[in-house]
C-alpha cells in the first residue's frame, strides 16, 4: 500500500488527486475514530468511480462498527451502480479479500450480520469480511437476490471444495466419487470441486478403475481418466510388436 521510501501525510483527503492513489487508500485504511471522517469524505465523492472507491475501502478497510454505521451509505451507491460497475467492484473486493491482510478488529466478529445491507451490498460485505454460508446472516430477501444468491452458493462451493478428499489416497478419493455419482442427478461435479480435484494426476491403478466402470462415476471423474491414460500412452516399437507376434518377414 506504501511504496518504498514514501511518507504517509498526517492527514489525506480521499479525493484529492494530488495525492497517489496508494497514499489515500492507506490513509483510510489506517483511518481510526468513528464514521464522521468517512461521511465527510463521501460529501467530496463527484463521479461514479469516486463512489465505487469509496464504498470499496469502507467495505474492505473500516472498522466493523463503522462499517454497520455506514451501511445504509454504503448500500444507497452500491445499488445505483449499473450491473458492469457491480461486477468490476465486486472483483475488486473479492481480489483484495484473497491477496490482503485481514484487519484484526475483524478476527473478532465471529458471525457477520449483512441484514442491514441491500442485497448486493450485503455480498460485498460478505465477502470483504470472508465470511462463509454458516457464518453469515442474512434475511430471506437478501437471500431470494441474485447478487448475494449467488455469494451463498460459491461459499457453499468452496465448502465442498474443503471436503473434497486428495488423490494421495485413491481408494478413497473413488469410494467418494462412487458416493456422489450416485446422488447427483447427470454425474456431474461442480466447477471448482472438479478443477480442484483434478490438480494431481491419477494413479493408473484409479484410472483402470475408472474406465472399467465408468458408470459408476461423475462425468469428469471418467474424462479425466482418459485424458490421463492417452497421456501416458506409449505405442510399441514396431520391432517390439513384430517379436512379440512372431511376424514372418518373406
Amino acid at each position: 500500500m506504501r511504496p518504498a521510501g514514501e511518507v504517509t501525510p498526517l492527514a489525506l483527503a480521499l479525493f484529492d488527486n494530488e495525492a497517489p492513489l496508494c497514499a489515500r487508500a492507506r490513509y483510510a485504511r489506517m483511518r481510526r475514530g468513528g464514521p464522521a471522517w468517512w461521511l465527510e469524505q463521501r460529501a467530496s465523492a463527484s463521479s461514479v468511480l469516486d463512489g465505487m472507491f469509496w464504498a470499496g475501502l469502507v467495505v474492505m478497510w473500516s472498522s466493523p462498527s463503522n462499517l454497520l454505521s455506514l451501511a445504509s451509505e454504503v448500500s444507497e451507491i452500491v445499488d445505483s451502480l449499473g450491473d458492469d460497475e457491480y461486477v468490476s467492484l465486486r472483483a475488486a473486493v473479492s481480489a483484495a479479500a484473497l491477496t490482503n491482510g485481514y484487519r484484526a478488529d475483524r478476527r473478532k466478529v465471529p458471525r457477520v450480520d449483512v441484514r442491514g445491507f441491500s442485497a448486493r451490498a450485503a455480498a460485498l460485505v460478505a465477502i470483504a469480511m470472508r465470511a462463509s454460508a454458516s457464518s453469515v446472516e442474512y434475511s430471506s430477501d437478501q437471500k431470494g437476490s441474485e447478487e448475494f444468491g449467488s455469494f451463498l452458493g460459491e461459499s457453499e462451493e468452496r465448502e465442498r471444495v474443503a471436503a473434497t478428499p486428495a488423490w494421495k489416497d485413491s481408494d478413497q478419493v473413488l469410494a467418494w466419487a462412487r458416493v456422489i455419482a450416485s446422488a447427483t442427478p447427470g454425474r456431474a461435479l461442480s466447477n471448482l470441486v472438479a478443477h480442484h480435484l483434478f490438480s494431481a494426476k491419477l494413479r493408473m491403478d484409479a484410472v483402470r478403475e475408472v474406465l472399467a466402470n465408468p458408470e459408476s462415476y461423475p462425468r469428469q471423474v471418467v474424462a479425466h481418466a482418459v485424458k490421463e491414460s492417452q497421456a501416458r500412452y506409449r505405442p510399441k516399437a514396431l520391432a517390439e510388436v513384430s517379436s512379440e507376434q512372431d511376424w514372418v518377414f518373406r
